[in-house]
């Protein structure tokens, strides 16, 4: 997923500046509570580097998703 957004981010124009964050079109209005994973990272990364968004948001507003393991509700059942 990070390579795959990694090698898009160029593609990615869904987006709008708002108020020094990355913002999505939601119900007409940009909202910058939506997150789009790794795109939304890399977006950061590439509006910092424009320099359209501080360094300060960026440092805010990215992290690395780290799995820790997936749970099967459906076996939970057999379990107990």
């Amino acid at each position: 997923m990070m390579a795959q957004a990694v090698k898009s981010i160029d593609k990615e124009t869904d987006y709008e500046i708002k108020d020094g964050k990355i913002g999505y079109l939601m119900h007409g209005q940009v909202s910058t509570s939506i997150y789009k994973g790794y795109a939304t990272n890399f977006t950061y990364f590439k509006e910092a580097d424009n320099m359209r968004i501080s360094k300060e948001e960026k440092d805010n507003n990215t992290c690395i998703n780290l799995g820790c393991g997936y749970y099967s509700y459906a076996h939970a059942p057999k379990e107990y």
